[in-house]
């Protein structure tokens, strides 16, 4: 798999750009055609199929297609004529939205924001609601600025084109700053389907306490006496980590940022069809809005702690305790797998004791933090420039953490 423009891997698609790989035998893209069929079409071709061949009986999942026998077919068979034509360009246009508010003490640091607006169809939930949500944020932080605040690190915020198209528009946004975001972003922050039910989701462990934190100011719509931290932790809900389905890829996997996606999930809806539109979401998703409100509550509360605490609140004590779990896991299920000898089929003790050796490095690296704002406390809220400049090299070897976790060099 390749991530963006597969015509372009590990390089920016930018207009007038030449070094293009070619179309023929491209391993990123598919050379069977494949096109979904309605059932009312598949209904005249399996009925024409007869009589050919053996009839089939034992299928246990022959689907909802009415008034058909299944037939295995043989060389008498009707044959289907199948003509694919296709109007291919190897390029069209797609256009990133961009804006940024620069920060005060590091301005060259940023937080991204990010959403994308490209959909199958209508899009009601994807990408609608997490669109209409950044918009509302968006604004949110427009009148901050008009009243004179600013950020202490830089917030860039991205409504991305391309994305239900192999995330074309945050990759090779990535892709064309892969250096500057390597060192500057310190965070991503995702939201692609804003809403299409009531229960909250996050995925990304490192940004745990942030985001509990901001949990506990936000209340649930439906029951008004408890935040959705309370509900969160009633629930048991762990932060799991990110998958690949969304605009975070790019920024996590290839500039090592640390990258969180969140949003409202609940039972399955008409995903990437046309059916997901404003009539679906208004009386099924979210009526009367007030899921999209809560959303934009907490990705508006969550923008400003990153952007604004003095010490970044990322928490390596969670990362390196997921760490060692999975770990763990891994040394379980390798016990579970038969060996021709009583030896390990895998011997895992380099990595459990480097596993072990983080968790200590990950407490002793967030004892730092406490005793900053002990110091500053006890000092009135001064804090000494030598403190200070201490404080923000603290903060950048949190952000440069996952980013050193790459494999750059492809070892």
């Amino acid at each position: 798999w390749v991530v963006g423009d597969v015509l372009s891997p590990g390089y920016a698609s930018l207009p007038g750009e030449r070094k293009r790989e070619p179309v023929e035998n491209n391993p990123g893209l598919v050379n069977i055609p494949s096109i979904p069929l309605a059932w009312r079409d598949a209904q005249r071709l399996l009925q024409a199929l007869k009589g050919h061949g053996q009839k089939i009986t034992d299928i246990k999942a022959i689907g909802g297609v009415p008034d058909v026998e299944w037939w295995t077919g043989d060389s008498g068979s009707p044959t289907v004529h199948l003509m694919n034509h296709q109007d291919e360009r190897e390029r069209e246009g797609i256009y990133n939205v961009l804006g940024r508010i620069t920060g005060v003490e590091q301005a060259e640091k940023s937080i991204i924001v990010g959403n994308h607006r490209d959909a199958w169809c209508f899009g009601g939930a994807d990408p609608g609601s997490g669109t209409a949500v950044m918009l509302e944020v968006v604004r949110i932080f427009g009148e901050l600025t008009t009243a004179g605040w600013r950020p202490r690190r830089t917030i860039e915020f991205a409504s991305w084109d391309g994305e239900e198209y192999n995330m074309i528009g945050s990759t090779e946004h990535v892709e064309n700053r892969i250096q500057d975001l390597r060192r500057d972003a310190f965070a991503y922050l995702n939201v692609d389907v804003a809403v299409s039910g009531t229960d909250f989701k996050a995925e990304g462990p490192i940004f745990v306490t942030a985001l509990k934190s901001v949990l506990d100011r936000v209340k649930d719509p439906q029951d008004g006496n408890r935040t959705f931290r309370q509900i969160w932790e009633d629930n048991k809900t762990t932060m799991t980590g990110l998958g690949s389905g969304s605009d975070y890829v790019a920024f996590l996997d290839l500039a090592g940022t640390s990258s969180v996606d969140i949003g409202f999930d609940g039972p399955p809806y008409p995903y990437h069809s046309c059916y997901d539109n404003f009539d679906w979401m208004n009386l099924f998703g979210d009526p009367g809005f007030q899921y999209h409100k809560a959303l934009a509550q907490i990705w508006a509360l969550l923008i400003l702690d990153m952007a604004d605490r003095p010490i970044l609140p990322f928490d390596m004590n969670v990362y390196a305790q997921e760490v060692a779990k999975y770990v763990d896991e891994l040394e379980k299920y390798i016990k579970t797998k038969p060996t021709k000898s009583s030896s390990p089929l895998i011997n895992l003790s380099s990595l459990k004791s480097a596993a072990d050796n983080f968790v200590i490095s990950a407490k002793r690296f967030e004892d730092w933090g406490v005793a900053w704002e002990t110091t500053v406390r006890e000092s009135g809220g001064f804090e000494p420039n030598t403190l200070a400049q201490q404080r923000i090299a603290h903060n950048t070897k949190m952000a440069e953490f996952e980013t050193n976790l790459l494999d750059v060099d492809g070892g």
